[in-house]
């Protein structure tokens, strides 16, 4: 079993946080090493492994409390291609953290060494090993940072895959759909179903079965909060008076002076014309009515022995 000693943030990697908290760059965190080799001097001095033999990109990382962030890696001895990634056999007695400031001067940021180390060996075609490293660092809650993730990376955790399903059992018992993937997957989109768009980050209901690969409006109906407010924003027009409608009607309300003889009054701010007019007594058992005049001229009428204030709703075609 592996016996790491923790990590250690490197005299390079200390004089980035102190850069980066004087807001003169960022750390910018790049990729993860492992080696062979073992220090047995002061790690803060190491600029590069003892000897490095291969590196990885970074799978994931999630900021903690008090500026710690946790990265993971995915420590493989296949390529995506089927070849080994692994020139030698040997077991990983060391470790390391890379970072660049603005400039693309890369260092290393953190360095961990242990004894009995996990072994990897070169890939056979059947011996496939993927080894999780999940790795907690110092970085000041005030420092700014960048981290450079692989989206080629296809592979989840048991941990993440987990999360993810129960999320989507989740999200499905709200909605009252089936999750089906996401539209950018190369298969067959299932009607009743909903996807998830990678591009628009929002999720999507399959209205039509397909095959296609982005979102069509014609296959794909929005069920995600924001596509469907951006929608209707597109529909309405809302104002401190009045809502405006896409096809030209306009609804406009306001209070007025209603009496028995007939109180004029004018709604005349963005409306052609009142085609309908609806009235009521604001408190009271008194009614209302009304009377288009000219254009959006209005009498307002009352059964009440005076003047009552009213509210009215005025239906007619935007200005």
């Amino acid at each position: 079993m592996a016996n790491y000693i923790g990590w250690e943030i490197t005299n390079k990697g200390r004089e980035l946080i102190a850069r980066a908290v004087n807001n003169e760059t960022k750390i910018n965190v790049t990729k993860f090493k492992i080696g062979a080799g073992y220090n047995t001097g002061n790690d803060r001095e190491l600029t590069d492994l003892i000897d490095k033999r291969n590196e990885f990109p970074i799978n994931s990382y999630e900021r903690k409390a008090n500026g710690n962030v946790e990265f993971t890696f995915v420590v493989s001895n296949k390529t995506g291609s089927g070849a080994s990634a692994i020139a030698n056999s040997y077991k990983i007695s060391e470790m390391g953290i890379y970072a660049q400031d603005d400039s693309g001067t890369e260092i290393l940021y953190a360095y961990n060494k242990g004894t009995d180390g996990d072994y990897i060996p070169v890939y056979n075609g059947k011996n496939a090993i993927d080894i999780i490293e999940k790795c907690i660092i110092v970085i000041d809650q005030a420092a700014t940072i960048n981290v450079t993730i692989d989206n080629s990376l296809t592979y989840l955790t048991r941990e993440s895959a987990d999360r993810r399903y129960l999320e989507m059992q989740a999200l499905s018992k709200i909605i009252g759909m089936e999750f089906g993937g996401n539209i950018q997957d190369v298969s067959n989109k299932t009607k009743g179903k909903f996807y998830y768009d990678n591009v628009t980050k929002f999720y999507y209901e399959c209205i039509e079965n397909t095959n296609l690969t982005y979102n069509d409006a014609t296959k794909f109906r929005a069920i995600s909060n924001k596509p469907i407010s951006d929608r209707v924003e597109g529909l309405l027009e809302i104002g401190s008076n009045h809502i405006k409608f896409s096809n030209g009607i306009i609804l406009g309300f306001g209070t007025c002076i209603a009496s028995p003889a007939g109180r004029i009054n004018n709604y005349g701010i963005n409306m052609g014309g009142i085609t309908s007019l609806i009235l009521t007594v604001n408190g009271g058992t008194y009614i209302a009515s009304g009377d288009t005049v000219s254009g959006t001229t209005f009498k307002a009428r009352t059964n009440a022995p005076g003047d009552v204030s009213a509210s009215y709703l005025a239906i007619g075609k935007w200005r």
